[in-house]
């Protein structure tokens, strides 16, 4: 019998992003930078895996996802 997982509520990546980003006193000016850098900690191994971030344009951030 499998066990059944509690349902999370999902969440923006980015309001995800910016709490981390907060936590850590990084400046919003050098945020775009410090992501493309720092992503596989801020997403963690299992997702880094699969992602990588591409590019951030007028404050969005673009994921490039491999394919199955």
């Amino acid at each position: 019998m499998r066990r059944r997982t509690k349902r999370v509520k999902p969440e923006i990546l980015g309001d995800i992003l910016q709490k981390i980003l907060k936590k850590r006193n990084i400046p919003h000016t050098s945020t775009d930078r410090h992501l493309l850098n720092t992503w596989r900690r801020a997403v963690g191994p299992q997702i880094a895996a699969q992602t990588s971030p591409d590019t951030v344009k007028r404050g969005t951030l673009f994921v490039r996802v491999s394919a199955p």
